[in-house]
Order: C-alpha cells, then structure tokens, then sequence
C-alpha cells in the first residue's frame, strides 16, 4: 500500500527594510527534517528579492509528529561577504509548522528576530503551503508536461487582484502585454486629538499592547508599531508598498470598486476609531496624465470616527494623516526566474564574530495585538531596557506591575564571579558575618509547570430559531500555543431541543509561570461562536457567548496520579469547572445555550530550567591572599591589633562596609530609577485623565444643555397638561349634568312606557279571556261537524262501493284512461309540430347558407375560369404571335427555297427531285405542331375543369401535374421552332 505523501512548501518572496551593502549578498538556509536547504545568494540591498522555494517531502506519520511536538521551521539569515568568502549570522526566523494548509494561504512578513539591525527591523515576505505529494508520485514526475502558473480568467466583468506567487505582484485584469508594473504605497504618519477617541462610558483599557494602528491592504493585514501616549503619540511611518501588475483601466476600474483604505485605532481587542482614505482621488484626469511620467502622492488628514458615536465638537475632531502614493516601476516587465532550492555545505566558514543564536528577542516588537505564544521550553530572556520597561509598565496598580514585571524578565545571565575564602580563621562572630556577605546568592525564575486544558462541549438546547440548523461551534484562544480555530463537527439541531454534540473535546498541553496561567486566566476569557452550516450559500453566525477562564482557577483540586503503574508516581492536580452559557445574538437577544466541561490539570514542574545565579564582585587576588608571615624569631610581646589574623579581619570589616554602602547606593539608584519611571508613567496617566475628565466635562456641559431644553421643553409641556387638565375637568362637568339630564329623561321615559305596559297587559288578558270563550265555542262546533263529516264519508263509501260494481262505471274509467293517452298523445303531436317547424327553420337557414356557398363558389370558379381564361388567350396570343412568326420564317425560307429550286430546275433533273424532297419535311414538320398544339389545349381545358369544380385548387398535385405537362409541350415545340 502506498503511503500517503505531503511537501511542506515555503516560498521566500522578498524583503524589506535591510541596509544596503556592498560586495555582500543574503543568503538563507533551514535545516528541517533532517535536510538542510538554502536560497541563492542575492544582493544585499534594501528590498532583496529572494523568490525561491524550499520544500521537504515527508510522510503523514511524520508531518503528524511534528505537528505534535511543535517542530518550528527555523529560517537562519546570514550576510556573505563575497571578497573574503566568510559569512555572517543576521538574525532568524521562526516559522510554525501547524499554520501550512492545504489551501493557499496570503504571504506575510516576518520581521527577523535577534536581527543585528534592530532599528531597522528588517522583515521577510514568507508563505507556507502543504502540498498532497501522493498524485505526483503516483504518475511520476514529469517536468515538461507541467502547465506554467497563469492568472486565472476575470469572469463575469469583475476586476479582482490575484496573487503572482512566482513574480511577486498583484494582477488585475487580464494578462496582456499592454501591462506595467505599478507600486502602490501607504504611509500611516501622525495623529491629532487621539485622546477624544477614549470613550467615557468604560475606565482605561490595559495598556499592555498599546495603541497601533490597523488596516488591510489586498486582503493582508497591516499594523504599525504600537504607541503609548494618546496626548502626543510618537508614531513612526512605516510605509507598506504593493506591486500590482495591470493597465491604468483597470487600475481605476478596481480602486472605484474599493474606493476607500479604512483605517483603523485599536488599543488591544477595542476598536477606538476609524478613518477612510480614498483611493479615487489618485485617478483624477490630471493624476493620470502625471503617473506616466512621475509619482503621484495623494497626502492628507482624515477624521478618525468613533464606532458608537461621532464626536460633534469639530475643533477637538481626532484625525490621522495617511499618504497615498502611486507609480510606474523603473522596469517595464519584471518576471524574475524562480530559484531552485539547494543544498547547501555546512562546512561554510563562519564569521569571527558570530554571536550564538537566542530563541527570543528582545527588541522585537509585536506586530498584532493578539497574545504572545508560550513555549513548552524555558527560554532565557536578557533584561529590557528601561524604556522599554517604563512602556510596559501599568500604574493602575504599581505594585502589581512591578511585581509581574519581576516575575516576567529574569536577572541577567553573565554574573560576577565568586569570591575566594580567605585562608585564616577569624572569630567565631568575624566568620558569620563573612559567611553572610560573601555568600552565592541564587535566583530562580518562577517554575514552570506542565498544563493540560480541556473543554468539552456536551450539549446544544434552547434554540430560539423558527427552523432547523446545521449547528457548529468555533472558538480560538492563542495564549495555548495556536491561533487556528478550532470548531466542532455540525449537528442537527431544531427549536427547543436538546442534543449532544459528537467529538467536541478538544485538550491542549502547554508549559507556562503559574502567575501567568492565573493572570490570563483571569483576565482573558474565551470565545465562543456559534454558526449555522449552510450548504447553499455561505455560514453564518448565530451568536457568540464568553467562558470566564477565573472559575476553573477558583474551582476545587483534585489529586491524580501522573503515573499509576510507578511504585511512586508524581501526584498532579485537575480541576473541573461545568458551565451552562447563554449565546446571544448580535442583536441582543438569546439564541442557545452551550453546555460546556472545562478541566485544567498540573502535571507538575518542568525540569529542565535555567538557574540563574547573581554574586557580588569580589576583590582582587592580591587583596583575598594572606599575608606571608615573617620568620619565626623569638616570640615578642606583640600587640593583638598588630597581628595578620586582626588586620585581615579590619580588612575584612572594611570592605564590608564599602560593599555594604556600594549595594546601599545601588539600591538608592534602583529605588530613584523605579521612582522615576514611576513619576513619569503617573504623570502620563494624570495627562490622559486630564484629557478624559476635560472630555467628560465637555460632554457634562453638553448633557446640561440638552438637560436645560428638556427642562423648558418639560416646563412648557407641563403648562399644556395643566390647561389640558383644566379642560377635561370642565368637559367632566359638562358630562356629568348632561348625564344627569339624560337619566332623569330616561327614567320619565321608563315610566311612562311601564304604564303604558301595564294598561297594555291588562287589555290583552281581556281580549284572551274573550277569545278563549270562542275558542270553546268553536272546539264544541268542529266536534259536531266531525260526526256529520264522519257519518257523511260513510255513506259517500257505501255508495262508491255500489256504483264500482255497475258495468257504466267500468266504462267510465276506460272512458278515462283513453282520454288520458289521448292527452298524452296530443302533447306528442304538439311537440313534433313544434319540432319539425324549428327543423324546417334550420332547414331553411341550410339552404340559403348553401346557396350562398354554392353562389361563393360559382363566383370564384368564375374568377378562376375568367384568369384561366384570360391565361390561356394569353398563351394563345403568344402561341399564335410565335406560329405567325415562325410561319413568316418559314415561308420566307421556302420562298427562298423555291427561288433557289427554280434556278435549279433550270439545271436539269437533278434539280427537280431535291426540291420535291425539300418540300416533304416542312409538311411534316406543320403536322407536328398541331399535334402538339391539340396536346396543351386539351391539357389546358381538362386543368380549367378540374379547377371549376371547387375541390381542387393551384397546389394540388394532379394540377402541378397538368401544368408541368403543359409546360413540358410548350417546351417541345419551342425546340421544333429553332
């Protein structure tokens, strides 16, 4: 089985902000995998154009090994020096493994760490892809048959800016040779008024990381170094430039389409301000006219805009000057050929001067405000200088700062050496006091420990959307060594339900201080998203909701055992911390709520840390050696004070003194520097809440103004209510005399129809009483006609009974019965009468509709005769014109003929019986033609017949058949004619 091959692919592209130096190239190599591979050397100039990729091939086992164990990918830069073939260590770059993609990810700079030109940071364009290497050697490597890179086709009209990874430029539009190369520069420079930018609703953001500011350009994002002092920033331009490859169309085609450069402040994760500086301004007609031949600079001040509110004050309006500059490149068309990769020989002669290389640097600045990775292996950090101290310094609580500060930067590596004991023996109280002052003192950094968190995200419920959703969690925390985000795999979840999300844990190993692990932990909380999977169109976003780290930290230890097979295994410690978190929408209201787990294990100390050691100078050798002692003569009276072991003492004493009071006035210099630096930073933060108290008075007065309108608008409002309630009281009283005299009337009225009711009643049980006395009269008199009625339907049935017995009255009823059908049949007659009327009707209407047919018929069998008719004199006409004509031909032929046979005949015999065989074919030949005359005249009639019967018409067959014959004879005989 085939295993499965990748290339970790790293494409140096160009550099930036390095000295010019002459007769010295840049050269840069990595050793990674076990592979050493370097780049061409190139000139050392202030823009190197390395364009080289370095690529390993290995196996999925190992990529996932490295991957693990964090392997960096270390770019070492050196300086050759090409007359004396002797190089020089630059500086390094450190590249993280885990970022290479599958898919092409933007270049981006790296500034070059331990750089041995700190001042101008130099920095490296570097991109980093993970390329699939098992469909290249599964078909082999075939070099020739490879398609060259090519800029894909602009679909649809749009004008879109595609990355040349080999050239090093940006394309818009389509390649041609009409393209110029064109740079594109942008310099962020000063700033005005930052401090209105402070919003007043929230204190002062930590000013760890500063102030920076933030723009993208062609999808690469861009930040300056940061600044901390909002009242006069010192903020230095740095200028970021773009080599587009295009023509002046579509250069103004796609800045009008991203017409603006949003620029933005930011302190940390806060956006203070942005700012828009267009881009159309640089293709005015006259710029356009000027780019040909020079640079066009659009340089101004733009008004920096609050995200909440604008600030409405214009004199105290914050702004930032941003320049815009674009130009034609010296060369027309620049194609560089990419370097192939080579091994290069470790045997290289190195520089006398090369210094060893430092994992970190110290004067390395952060380029983003996101937090600094931490690293599983201690690192030795020199101390920061004390500007670079008084910046990160936080006076919001001193001691905290200074502390943190402490814990943070260990003590200086190269310490004085240790003192020599002195060889004689002083006093029991001499030799503790030596012992105390020339004791090794030792300074361990804080511990660090090895962590492993966990977060485990159980279930989804409570959905608050009207549909299903294709649910999945995002969320990133770079403090544990990795920006990319990390997202759980998509479920199904409806409204109001509960579900459990499937391979949601997610652990990270990391080392870090404990101090760190609790600040951060406390102060950075993670970031949950939730987003819904589409498969139609692109995710989008539900919500977000915050895990605060500060619980677990807080939550109750646990002890485990690190090694449980060990007779004695290390004891960590875990803690876990359940939570139930709310996710809310960008509107505001709730969408879901996460069920999380959160464990934090500390599986104890690293061992392999630095102990760095601090001793104090000690005297010279001459000092530390004893006195030789004189011979040994008779033993003098001496006095005690006069002796080696009481001088070395005093001696002893002395210098304990004079360290005592050197370490005394370094303390005392210590002590004034901190003050120092801490007056300064105290007068810098009493500046900028000068500046927020001056903001928020200035907003105070404002607020009373507005407080004052309301007041009189209030005033004059509660004046309209009173004349307002004056009037309601008025139309209550009105209302209520006109409700009084409304019931009076109603209750008159009631009255008058209760007695109305009343005699109403009473004449109605009047006329009841008598009508039920006629009721019972007129019940007694249908009683006595219902006998009557009954004795009278008695004899009508007797009666009945004798008359169906007499032969009349079976008679009778056939007498009926024939009337009957005779009824039935007259109504039959009537209805055919009426039916054979109406047919004869139709019948009728059928005739003279027939008629008229039939005489639409005649008319245009008559018109068609008539034309056929007309046609055939026609053809008659022409027929005859042509017969006379040929006729007149021939007679004048045989009239020549017979002149010629009369001369002839006056020859002789001979003559005679050619002009009787002349004679003979013109006979037959007029046989002929009326043969065929005869022919087309019957034709021409049998077609006129048919055509008159009205069935056939001109594009029947039979008729095209008559006509081609016809034709076909009139053909013939215009044959026999010439």
């Amino acid at each position: 089985m085939q295993k499965e091959g990748y290339l970790v692919v790293v494409s140096l592209l160009e550099g930036r902000n390095f000295p010019s130096r002459p007769k010295h190239n840049l050269l840069i190599e990595c050793k990674f995998d076990g592979e050493l591979l370097a780049t061409d050397p190139v000139a050392h100039n202030e823009v190197p154009n390395f364009t080289t990729e370095l690529a390993w091939e290995m196996d999925r086992k190992s990529l996932h090994q490295h991957r693990m164990q964090r392997t960096p990918v270390k770019l070492q830069c050196y300086a050759v020096d090409t007359v004396k073939n002797i190089r020089e260590h630059i500086g390094y770059i450190l590249l993280d493994l885990r970022g290479a993609q599958l898919k092409a990810q933007p270049a981006k700079w790296y500034n070059i760490l331990s750089s041995k030109y700190p001042k101008l940071k130099p920095a490296v364009k570097i991109s980093m892809i993970l390329e699939d290497d098992s469909a290249s050697e599964k078909h082999g490597f075939k070099a020739q048959e490879a398609p060259p890179r090519s800029v894909p086709p602009i679909a649809g009209g749009e004008i879109e800016a595609v990355l040349n990874d080999e050239g090093g430029y940006f394309q818009i539009g389509p390649e041609s040779s009409s393209c110029e190369m064109f740079i594109l520069a942008v310099t962020v420079g000063s700033a005005f008024n930052l401090e209105q930018l402070i919003p007043g609703q929230r204190p002062l953001p930590a000013l760890t990381s500063g102030f920076f500011f933030y723009y993208s350009l062609f999808g690469s994002d861009i930040t300056n170094d940061p600044f901390f002092d909002l009242l006069s920033p010192d903020i230095t331009p740095e200028r970021a430039s773009i080599r587009i490859s295009s023509t002046v169309n579509f250069l103004k085609g796609y800045f009008n389409k991203h017409s603006v450069l949003k620029v933005h402040l930011c302190c940390g994760d806060h956006l203070l301000g942005s700012a828009s500086a267009p881009f159309v301004n640089l293709f005015t007609k006259k710029h356009v006219n000027m780019l040909k031949n020079d640079t066009v600079i659009i340089d101004g001040t733009y008004h920096l805009t609050p995200p909440d509110n604008p600030i409405d004050h214009e004199a105290i309006q914050p702004r930032v000057n941003v320049s815009l500059a674009l130009r034609k490149e010296s060369v027309e068309q620049h194609t560089p050929r990419k370097s192939q990769p080579k091994v290069v020989d470790e045997n290289f002669e190195a520089a006398p001067n090369d210094k060893p290389v430092r994992d970190t640097d110290s004067d390395e600045k952060p380029t983003s405000a996101q937090p600094k990775l931490v690293h599983s292996t201690p690192t030795k950090v020199p101390l920061k200088s004390p500007e670079r101290q008084k910046k990160m310094l936080d006076t919001e609580d001193d001691a905290t700062s200074l502390s943190s500060e402490d814990e943070v930067q260990p003590k200086q590596v190269n310490a004085p050496s240790p003192i020599k004991p002195l060889p004689s023996k002083p006093s029991h109280a001499d030799q503790s006091n030596s012992l105390a002052t020339t004791e090794t003192h030792t300074d361990i950094p804080p511990p660090t420990h090895h962590f492993r968190f966990s977060l485990d995200i159980k279930t989804i419920s409570k959905l608050q959307l009207p549909h299903a959703c294709n649910i999945f969690v995002k969320y990133s925390y770079p403090f544990f060594g990795s920006y990319a985000p990390i997202m759980t795999s998509p479920v199904q979840v409806t409204n109001q339900s509960e579900v459990i999300v499937p391979h949601s844990a997610c652990a990270f190993d990391f080392a870090c201080p404990v101090p760190l692990l609790m600040s951060t932990f406390r102060t950075v909380p993670i970031e949950l998203e939730l987003w819904h999977k589409d498969k139609e169109s692109d995710n989008i976003q539900l919500g977000t909701t915050t895990l605060a780290l500060s619980k677990i930290v807080e939550a109750d230890q646990d002890t485990i055992l690190l090694d449980p097979g060990a007779a004695r295994s290390p004891i960590g410690y875990r803690q876990t911390f359940r939570a139930s978190l709310h996710v809310v929408s960008p509107s505001g209201g709730q969408v879901a709520q996460l069920n999380v787990v959160t464990n934090l294990e500390n599986l104890g100390e690293v061992r392999d840390r630095a102990v760095l050691k601090q001793q104090q100078p000690s005297r010279s050798d001459s000092s530390d050696q004893p006195k030789p002692k004189p011979r040994h003569v008779e033993p003098p009276v001496e006095d005690p004070r006069e002796t080696n072991e009481y001088k070395a003492a005093i001696e002893l004493e002395l210098w304990k003194s004079q360290e005592r009071d050197a370490f005394s006035k370094r303390l005392k210099d210590l002590e004034t520097q901190h003050l120092q630096t801490l007056g300064e930073e105290f007068k810098k933060r009493d500046r900028e809440r000068e500046a927020l108290v001056a903001k928020r008075i200035a907003e105070y007065h404002a607020l009373e103004k507005k407080l004052s309108t309301s007041i009189a608008s209030l005033e004059k409002r509660e004046q309209q209510v009173t004349v307002a309630e004056q009037e309601l009281t008025r139309l209550n009283k009105d209302a209520m005399r006109e409700k009084d005299r409304v019931l009076t009337e109603a209750k008159e009225a009631t009255r008058r129809m209760k007695d109305d009711c009343v005699h109403q009643v009473q004449l109605e049980r009047e006329r009841r009483a008598l009508l039920e006395e006629q009721n019972g009269k007129l019940t007694k008199q249908i009683n006595e006609l219902e006998k009557k009625y009954a004795a009278v339907m008695a004899q009508f049935y007797d009666y009945k009974n004798e008359q169906s017995t007499r032969p009349e009255m079976r008679l009778q009823a056939e007498l009926n019965l024939l009337r009957l059908e005779k009824t039935e049949v007259e109504r039959k007659l009537e209805s055919t009468t009426k039916s054979k009327l109406h047919y004869k009707q139709q019948w009728g209407r059928t005739l003279k509709e027939l008629a008229m047919m039939k005489k639409r018929e005649q008319d245009h069998a008559m018109a068609n005769l008539k034309q056929q008719q007309q046609e055939l004199e026609n053809l008659k006409i022409r027929y005859l014109a042509s017969d006379e004509k040929k006729a007149l031909e021939n007679d004048s032929d045989r009239l020549k003929q017979i002149e010629s046979d009369i001369r002839s005949m006056k020859q002789g015999t001979a003559a005679t019986k050619m002009s009787s065989i002349a004679i003979e074919p013109c006979q037959e030949k007029s046989s002929v033609f009326e043969d065929i005359n005869e022919r087309v005249s019957r034709l021409i009639e049998e077609r006129d017949t048919l055509l008159r019967t009205g069935v056939y018409s001109d594009s029947d067959r039979i008729i095209t058949e008559l006509d081609r014959q016809i034709k076909e004879e009139m053909a013939k005989r215009g044959r026999m004619n010439t």
